[in-house]
């Protein structure tokens, strides 16, 4: 993805990243079935996800 410097990310950052953000929109789909059933679980979001992620904790050192 444009924007982002893997040399200062970590595998297990991703990985934990990641685990989290399928978890949380799968319990979004879970929750409000009617709103985000087979719309919050999908590649893209989960892309914009951990790009929203990097932005913050990365580019904007916040924590």
């Amino acid at each position: 993805m444009e924007g982002i410097d893997l040399s200062l990310i970590s595998v297990e950052w991703l990985d934990n990243h990641y685990k989290w953000i399928i978890w949380k929109l799968a319990a979004y789909e879970v929750a409000f079935p009617h709103d985000f059933i087979r719309r919050s679980l999908t590649p893209n979001n989960v892309m914009l996800q951990l790009k929203y992620r990097y932005d913050r904790e990365i580019d904007q050192c916040y924590r």
